[in-house]
C-alpha cells in the first residue's frame, strides 16, 4: 500500500469514529443519559447542596427540613389572602399626614406609593375622601 493509500484511509476511519461519536451523543442527549441529564437526575435526587444552609452534604438536614416547612406554610398563608386583612388605621393617618404636610405631590413619593399599593378598598376610598376634604379646607380659607 503506499503512502497516499494509508493517509485517505486513515482520514475515513477518522471520519467514521467522527460521525459515529456525533451519533452517540445525540443519542445519549436524546435518552437524557449525556453528563447534562446525568447531572440534572442526581441533582433532583439529592440535591448538590442544602438550600438552607448551602452546605454539601447538609449540615443539619432537621433544622434544613423545619425551615423547608416554615416557608412552605408562609407561601401557602399568603397564597390564601391573608393580604386581604383590613388596611391598619396608622397607614391611612400616615398618607393623610404627608398629603397635609407636602400636598398631592406626597402620593407620588416612594414610601406612599408602597402604602397605597398595600390599602384595601375601603382605605383607599377614606383617604380619597380625606384629602377631597383637605382640598376643600384650603380652597374655602383663601
Amino acid at each position: 500500500m503506499s503512502s497516499a493509500t494509508l493517509g485517505s484511509a486513515a482520514v475515513i476511519k477518522d471520519t467514521t469514529t467522527a460521525k459515529s461519536r456525533e451519533w452517540w451523543r445525540r443519542e445519549s442527549a436524546r435518552l437524557g443519559s449525556d453528563w447534562n441529564g446525568i447531572m440534572e437526575l442526581r441533582a433532583s435526587v439529592a440535591p448538590l447542596t442544602c438550600d438552607v444552609c448551602d452546605s454539601a452534604p447538609c449540615v443539619n438536614p432537621s433544622f434544613s427540613a423545619a425551615c423547608s416547612l416554615a416557608d412552605q406554610q408562609r407561601r401557602g398563608l399568603s397564597q390564601r389572602g391573608i393580604e386581604h386583612r383590613r388596611t391598619p388605621q396608622t397607614t391611612i393617618e400616615a398618607i393623610i399626614h404627608c398629603v397635609r404636610e407636602r400636598g398631592l405631590a406626597a402620593l407620588e413619593e416612594p414610601p406612599n406609593v408602597e402604602r397605597l399599593d398595600r390599602c384595601d378598598r375601603t382605605a383607599r376610598a377614606q383617604i380619597n375622601e380625606r384629602i377631597t376634604r383637605l382640598i376643600e379646607q384650603k380652597g374655602s380659607s383663601r
